[in-house]
């Protein structure tokens, strides 16, 4: 009767380890929840009065964002942004400037989308500059389109333009108003 319990000893001790393992494994699963940062609660990173540059092929500067917080979620591409302020240029000149008090932005697609108190401003050599004010605006860089269905108002010299809703082309420069178009027209002084 001696040899037994001898025999069960392995086996006994096999299953008390395998319990204690499993029990261990929980309880730091279990006490490890709160450091854990969950899926939709903390960002990845948060950056902080930060400044990004993007070179074209030549090396000369593309883009420029200058923004007092960003930050990003894990498995989320998109980065959100807090006081946006886009700057984008052609043959070394700038182009478009965009301001915003909030914005997100995907870099895989190239989309911008900015909010509240959004100010685009066009440069070109032979006018002056072209402002559009909204609360909203959808930009996709890669097309050269943007976008509201908020009101624009937009302005030129002397000429003011308000609308519902907006969509821009650059590379056809086509203008879509939808709808409550009004236009008041100052002609440049000669």
């Amino acid at each position: 009767m001696t040899h037994r319990p001898s025999r069960l000893f392995p086996i006994l001790l096999i299953v008390l380890l395998g319990g204690l393992t499993f029990w261990l494994d929980t309880i730091t699963d279990w006490l490890g929840m709160g450091n854990a940062r969950p899926e939709t609660g903390a960002p990845d990173y948060v950056l902080y009065d930060f400044t990004a540059t993007v070179f074209d092929g030549k090396g000369q500067v593309k883009q420029t964002l200058v923004g007092k917080q960003a930050w990003q979620f894990p498995h989320n591409d998109t980065i959100y942004l807090q006081q946006p302020h886009l700057k984008q240029y052609a043959a070394q000149q700038l182009s478009v400037e965009i301001v915003g008090a909030e914005g997100q932005y995907n870099p895989k697609r190239q989309q911008g989308y900015f909010a509240k108190e959004v100010t685009l401003t066009r440069f070109r050599p032979d006018a002056p500059p072209s402002r559009l004010v909204t609360t909203q605006l959808s930009v996709d860089m890669d097309k050269r389109t943007a976008r509201t269905a908020a009101p624009p108002v937009m302005t030129q010299g002397g000429t003011v333009i308000r609308s519902v809703g907006l969509a821009y082309d650059d590379t056809t420069q086509f203008l879509n108003l939808p709808s409550r178009v009004k236009i008041t027209h100052a002609p440049p002084p000669h």
